[in-house]
């Protein structure tokens, strides 16, 4: 999923901040998911 989710970020031209502001999480909980450093919350 980590790789997924920076390819779909980068595709649409965002960045990290603009994702999480997006998706209303914070942009270390994207840093996290992004690197696998964390389950998913759900």
């Amino acid at each position: 999923m980590k790789n997924r989710l920076k390819e779909l970020r980068a595709r649409d031209g965002l960045n990290q901040t603009e994702l999480a502001k997006r998706t209303k999480i914070s942009r270390q909980t994207v840093s996290l998911i992004e690197e696998m450093n964390i389950c998913h919350p759900y």
